[in-house]
């Protein structure tokens, strides 16, 4: 073999190698950036379930009490029709509101309690293989924690459309 043909066969190879990370590396930023997109969208939409609630809790509501709860979740489910739950719960867990009313009564999963007690933020999030779940942590007047507002969220067109990158690339 000539030495032409070994160095046309290595520039292909170097090519290819270099093709392949450009690749991978293309749908992981893209996979990233869509993530904390979606993400920050969901953290906002919570922040504004949970400053309305708070606000009622500082005049000395508990949050059992709160009869404009049911309407703030459901007005904040209306944003995006691939929210699948909005569920405010309490300290233990315990799901007090939800836009599903078959889960209240019904505990939140344990990893979003876990979560919740572990972060030194007011939001936090878990990314899942079937949904993210972003939450905000509330507070009394006092600055201690009560509950917490829960947005499930499903990530079937997230995946579909890191998937459509996917075979465009």
């Amino acid at each position: 073999m000539k030495a032409s043909a070994k160095a046309f066969l290595g520039l292909v190879l170097v090519m290819l190698v270099v093709m392949t990370l450009f690749f991978m590396m293309s749908t992981l930023k893209f996979e990233t950036t869509l993530t904390h997109l979606v993400q920050s969208r969901l953290t906002v939409l919570a922040e504004s379930v949970a400053a309305p609630l708070e606000a009622a809790m500082d005049l000395g509501l508990t949050l059992s009490e709160l009869s404009n709860a049911e309407a703030l979740i459901m007005r904040a489910k209306e944003n995006d029709n691939r929210i699948d739950a909005i569920d405010i719960f309490n300290l233990s867990g315990q799901i007090l509101f939800s836009t599903i009313p078959d889960r209240v009564g019904q505990p939140v999963d344990a990893k979003v309690l876990e979560i919740q007690l572990l972060t030194h933020n007011r939001d936090w999030n878990l990314s899942g293989d079937a949904a993210f779940s972003n939450g905000i942590i509330l507070t009394d007047n006092i600055g201690q924690h009560v509950g917490g507002v829960l947005i499930t969220y499903s990530n079937i067109e997230f995946l579909a459309k890191v998937s459509n990158l996917t075979e465009s690339l």
